[in-house]
């Protein structure tokens, strides 16, 4: 076979990316995934979306004021929330990206979030996740924090982990 005709082969089995999902959580390998992905949504003209996913508290159903405790974690985590989707779209802003796509989404109270990563990108059509290896968790695996191992696993698009 001709190397003209390989790379052409190659070409037509190589998929498009077109909509790429950056789970966030203010982590250093959170803030060099989305560098990452910024860089690779510029050079395919892909979009972007940024999604952050707030756990259930699991301390506000065990302890006596775990209601108001509760209330206080939405409200901070809404803060939280909406001050790391502003900083990633800035930063894909400033690298040239133009905000018409640029996406971001916030999910509350979810039960695992490496399961609300894969569901969301599933639903949403997701060419490629890109996300860090590590977290806010404080958790260390060997090679992986434990969310990045969950989606890595489950997840029907391919998935990048930026170190």
């Amino acid at each position: 076979m001709r190397r003209d005709t390989q790379m052409s082969a190659t070409a037509e089995r190589t998929p498009e990316i077109k909509k790429i999902l950056v789970p966030i959580d203010g982590s250093d390998y959170s803030e060099r995934a989305i560098g990452f992905a910024v860089e690779m949504a510029r050079l395919s003209s892909a979009s972007l979306i940024f999604l952050h996913s707030v756990p259930i508290p699991y301390y506000t159903s065990q302890l006596a004021g775990g209601l108001l405790l509760r209330q206080k974690y939405l409200e901070d985590s809404k803060i939280i929330s909406n001050n790391l989707v502003s900083h990633a779209k800035d930063v894909a802003v400033k690298a040239g990206i133009p905000g018409s796509v640029i996406e971001s989404e916030v999910l509350y109270d979810v039960a695992s979030v490496p399961d609300s990563i894969v569901h969301y990108a599933t639903n949403s059509n997701t060419d490629m996740i890109i996300m860090g290896s590590k977290g806010l968790s404080g958790v260390k695996k060997f090679l992986l924090g434990s969310v990045a191992e969950g989606v890595v696993r489950h997840a029907s698009c391919p998935v990048l982990v930026v170190k």
